[in-house]
C-alpha cells in the first residue's frame, strides 16, 4: 500500500487527495511506493524469489534460444534471399531476354503483316491492273473490229464519193454544156442576120444622126414574115411530157417550134441588132420600141421569160429591161417590158402578163424562180459544183 508523502497515512491506491491532510497524491509515488513494496515483498518471501529466479533463468533461456532462432533464421534467410535475389535476377534475365524476344518477334509480326498487308495490297493492285488490261484488251478488240467497220466503212464512202465525184464531174459537164449552149444561142451571127435582111426590112432605123431606134414589134411581127409557124414539142421531137428547145440555127433550118424557140429567137435577133446599133450610136443613144408609145432608154438586156398565163398555161415571151439584176429575185422579171415573139404585140410588165414567172433565160445563163422567193441559177450550180470538187 502507498503512503501519503507529507503525513504518512496509508493509501488505499485510488486517491488523488489524503483523507487526512488533504495533499495532492502523486502517481510517481505511488508507482515507486509499490516498487519498493514488490522488491520488498519478494525479499521476504523464499517461495517468490524462487520462482522469480527460475523467470529469470527462463527468460535468459528463451532469449538466448530466440537469439540463436534469430541468428540461424537470420543466416538461412540471409541465404535464401540471396539465392532468391539471384534467382529474381535470372528471372529478370529470363523475362528481359523474353521481352526483348517478344518486342523482336512482336517487330517481326508486325513487319511480316506489314510486309502481308502490302503483298495483298500489291495483289489487289495486280487484280485491279488485270482486270484494267482485260478491259483494254477487250477496248482494244472492240476498237480493232470498229476500226475494221469503220475502214469498211470509209472504203464504202471512198468509193461513193468517187461515183458522187465523178457524178458531179458530169453535172459540171452538163451545167458548162448548158451554159455553152445559152451562150452560143443568145446572138445571131451576122450571116444569119443578113440573111434575114434579105428578106424583111431591118427593125434598127436612125431618125438622127446620133440616134438609133430598136423595133422590138417588128421582130415579132417579121417572125411569119421568116416562115416561122408554131408547131408543139410532140410533133418536132415526140416529147410529150418535157420541153423540147431547138437552138436557133435549128430554128431557122426546119421553121418550126413553140414558144421557147420563138422567144429564144427572137432574143437572140435583138442582140445582134443591138450590136449593130452599137457600131452606129453611143449606148445612151439607143432606144428600144415596145409599144407605139412606148420606147426603153438604153443600155438594155433582152431575155427569154417563162411562166404561167391566164387562159394560156405555160408560156414564154421576151422580156426587155433597162435596169436591175436578174438574180436579185423574180421582181427583175416581173419589172421587165414583155413582147410576144408570135406577132410582136405587147403585154405590158411582166407581173401583169403573167401569173408567177418560174424561168428566165439571159445571154449566158439560165435562172429558175421559186415561189418562195429563192432562185437557182447555171452559174451559181456550176460554183457550188466547183467548191464541191476543191474539198
Amino acid at each position: 500500500m502507498a503512503n501519503c508523502s507529507k503525513c504518512g497515512t496509508e493509501l488505499e491506491g485510488k486517491e488523488k487527495f489524503c483523507r487526512k491532510c488533504g495533499n495532492k497524491i502523486d502517481i510517481n509515488d505511488k508507482n515507486n511506493e509499490m516498487k519498493s513494496s514488490f522488491w520488498t515483498t519478494l525479499a521476504a518471501n523464499k517461495i517468490l524469489k524462487y520462482f522469480a529466479f527460475s523467470f529469470v533463468i527462463f527468460l535468459i533461456i528463451s532469449l538466448a534460444f530466440t537469439s540463436y532462432q534469430y541468428y540461424y533464421f537470420n543466416k538461412e534467410y540471409k541465404t535464401y534471399y540471396e539465392k532468391f535475389n539471384v534467382e529474381q535476377g535470372e528471372k529478370e534475365r529470363y523475362i528481359g531476354l523474353f521481352n526483348t524476344e517478344k518486342t523482336s518477334k512482336e517487330a517481326e509480326i508486325a513487319l511480316r503483316e506489314q510486309k502481308e498487308a502490302e503483298l495483298k495490297e500489291t495483289q489487289d493492285i495486280v487484280v485491279t491492273k488485270e482486270r484494267e488490261l482485260s478491259g483494254v484488251r477487250t477496248d482494244l478488240i472492240e476498237e480493232k473490229v470498229e476500226k475494221a467497220e469503220i475502214q469498211t466503212e470509209l472504203n464504202t464512202k471512198t468509193q461513193q464519193l468517187a461515183a458522187i465525184r465523178t457524178e458531179v464531174s458530169d453535172i459540171k459537164s452538163e451545167i458548162g454544156k448548158l451554159q455553152w449552149w445559152v451562150s452560143s444561142n443568145a446572138k445571131l451571127d451576122l450571116i444569119r442576120l443578113s440573111d434575114i435582111h434579105n428578106i424583111t426590112r431591118s427593125p434598127l432605123s436612125f431618125p438622127t444622126p446620133w440616134k438609133c431606134v430598136i423595133n422590138a414589134n417588128k421582130i415579132g411581127m417579121d417572125m411569119d414574115k421568116l416562115g416561122f409557124k408554131w408547131v408543139d414539142d410532140s410533133t418536132t421531137s415526140n416529147a410529150t411530157s418535157l420541153d423540147k428547145i431547138y437552138d436557133v440555127n435549128t430554128f431557122w433550118e426546119t421553121k418550126t417550134g413553140d414558144c421557147e424557140d420563138f422567144s429564144l429567137f427572137m432574143s437572140a435577133w435583138l442582140r445582134a441588132e443591138y450590136e449593130r446599133a452599137l457600131t452606129n450610136c453611143s449606148e445612151k443613144n439607143i432606144t428600144v420600141e415596145v409599144s407605139a408609145i412606148q420606147e426603153l432608154n438604153c443600155p438594155c438586156n433582152f431575155h427569154v421569160v417563162c411562166g404561167d398565163v391566164e387562159g394560156i398555161g405555160g408560156h414564154c415571151e421576151v422580156a426587155i429591161t433597162n435596169s436591175g439584176d436578174p438574180y436579185s429575185g423574180v421582181a427583175y422579171a416581173n419589172n421587165a417590158q414583155i413582147v410576144e415573139p408570135q406577132g410582136g404585140y405587147y403585154s405590158g410588165l411582166g407581173s401583169n402578163e403573167f401569173k408567177n414567172i418560174r424561168y428566165l433565160f439571159t445571154d449566158d445563163d439560165f435562172i429558175t424562180y421559186y415561189l418562195d422567193g429563192s432562185i437557182k441559177a447555171l452559174k451559181n450550180a456550176k460554183e457550188k459544183v466547183e467548191v464541191f470538187e476543191n474539198e
